[in-house]
């Protein structure tokens, strides 16, 4: 019999096969991750900006009026929202949020022009401020 000393082309096929197997699905978890990463940090800007919203109206609360009994909402339905009375809702562009300082970081992928909607909402016997950020 011969000595035997390196491997046949089926195995070198076979390792390679595995190797590229591995590496395939390892590509398709890593994007996953990528993409879910993107997805909760575009959440947490949009939950910032509309913070920094109502940050905004509470600092500023003396020069409007929207807790006002006519203008408090019920529900959260957008067009009762964008229908408001001007006087019972604030509305600022995101710009004017990162200018006036309450709102800071990076904001590359966002629409600096979008106006954000400050309003009323009466849950039960509890009135809150909530913040729209329109299309």
């Amino acid at each position: 019999m011969k000595n035997k000393n390196g491997f046949t082309l089926i195995e070198l096929l076979g390792v390679i096969a595995i190797l590229g197997l591995l590496v395939g699905l390892a590509t398709f978890a890593t994007a996953k991750i990528i993409a879910n990463s993107k997805n909760k940090t575009d959440d947490i800007t949009i939950k910032n900006i509309k913070e920094a919203a109502i940050s905004y109206y509470l600092d500023n609360s003396n020069n409007y009026k929207i807790n006002n009994s006519n203008c408090i909402l019920t529900s959260d339905n957008k067009s009762d929202i964008e229908n408001l009375r001007n006087d019972c809702k604030v509305t600022k562009t995101i710009n004017e949020l990162i200018n006036s300082g309450f709102l800071k970081g990076d904001m590359k992928n966002i629409d600096k022009t979008k106006s954000v909607i400050v309003y009323a909402y009466k849950d039960g016997n509890n009135i809150d401020y909530r913040a729209y950020i329109q299309e």
